[in-house]
């Protein structure tokens, strides 16, 4: 018998074996179809056979098993060699629980602390040098002045001594509008030539004199220093200077032209002098003086303004003035002694 003669008798046999079983029981709660005429062809069909010299496809080959993990013994446990342990895993950073604060009550970050405190430093630097720290504080000043003068009009008398004494007040408006007032008071004996006089002889007089004036002015100083240390005020009001005696007494009142200038050269020391004319627009009819009517009035006070603590100053002027009568001019110079405040 040939090889494929015996592989059909072998197909044959297995057919018909196949053919012979029952068909499998259906499943429980399962109601089975009954089977139609293409599918029992199938089954009676046999199966195809391989063609002679094709080998018939190999199964797939399953992959290998991986071998189980082996568990030491306890005996080997204990020989094994120790082993050290893995290093400890880095602790997480500790976090604190912060407890909300209202907007209002919330401190500023360290890093906007730090500007901030350098430009209140830079602000405090500035603030001493300045004459002013700000537009709106010591709006008021007031000033006390004594001192004393010494005057001279040329050939007509001798020199004659003047005691003094003064007030000042200025007060501050929108931030660089000023408004001044002073008030003098000047004692002394003073020699007059009568003017019908037969033997010119000069006569001496108690006199006392007036000075009053008010003032308003604008500053100009920070538009040309910035840093607040100068004080540039010109002004323009009303003078009246007051001569009494008992023989010849004298008024002079008129429009008064001047100004105020103060540089701080540091926080310890500031410079200052003040300037004022006083034109008479009030010239008496009558005279009996050789020296006749007044016709204006310059004068001035400059110095050196110490600073003191509480918003007090100290202040060391010469003091000058110079009062023009139609035939001569009185000239006097001297010195003042100042103390006020800012406020």
């Amino acid at each position: 018998m040939t090889r494929a003669a015996f592989l059909i008798a072998m197909a044959l046999s297995a057919a018909a074996v196949a053919a012979q079983e029952p068909p499998p029981l259906p499943l429980p709660g399962t109601v089975s179809k009954p089977e139609t005429k293409k599918e029992k062809e199938k089954k009676d069909a046999a199966p195809l056979l391989p063609l002679p010299g094709i080998d018939a496809p190999k199964p797939a080959q399953n992959p290998p098993l991986l071998p189980l993990p082996v568990t030491p013994k306890p005996t080997e446990a204990k020989t094994a060699p120790e082993s050290k342990p893995p290093p400890a895993a880095p602790k997480p950073p500790a976090t604190t629980t912060v407890k909300a604060v209202p907007a209002v009550d919330r401190p500023s970050p360290p890093a906007a602390e730090k500007p901030a405190a350098r430009a209140a430093a830079t602000v405090a630097q500035i603030g001493d040098m300045r004459l002013r720290a700000a537009p709106d504080t010591d709006l008021w000043g007031v000033r006390a002045f004594v001192g004393g003068e010494r005057s001279t009009e040329q050939d007509y008398t001798d020199a004659v001594s003047h005691s003094r004494l003064g007030a000042e007040v200025t007060r501050w408006f929108g931030g660089s509008w000023l408004v001044r007032g002073e008030f003098d008071w000047r004692s002394s004996t003073q020699a007059y030539v009568p003017l019908h006089s037969a033997v010119n002889a000069p006569v001496k007089v108690d006199e006392n004199r007036f000075d009053v004036l008010a003032t308003l002015g604008y500053d100009l100083g920070p538009a040309i220093l910035r840093d607040g240390r100068l004080e540039f005020t010109p002004m323009l009001g009303v003078g009246y200077v007051g001569i009494r005696n008992q023989a010849f007494p004298s008024d002079l009142i008129g429009p008064n032209f001047g100004g105020r200038v103060r540089f701080a050269l540091s926080s310890a020391v500031i410079l200052h002098a003040t300037l004022a004319y006083t034109f008479n627009l009030a010239v008496a009819s009558v005279q009996n003086s050789a020296l006749r009517s007044a016709k204006g009035d310059f004068n001035t006070r400059a110095g050196l303004a110490l600073p003191l603590s509480g918003g007090y100053a100290l202040e060391i002027d010469y003091s000058g003035d110079v009062l023009a009568f139609e035939n001569t001019y009185r000239t006097a110079h001297g010195a003042a002694l100042g103390f006020g405040t800012s406020f």
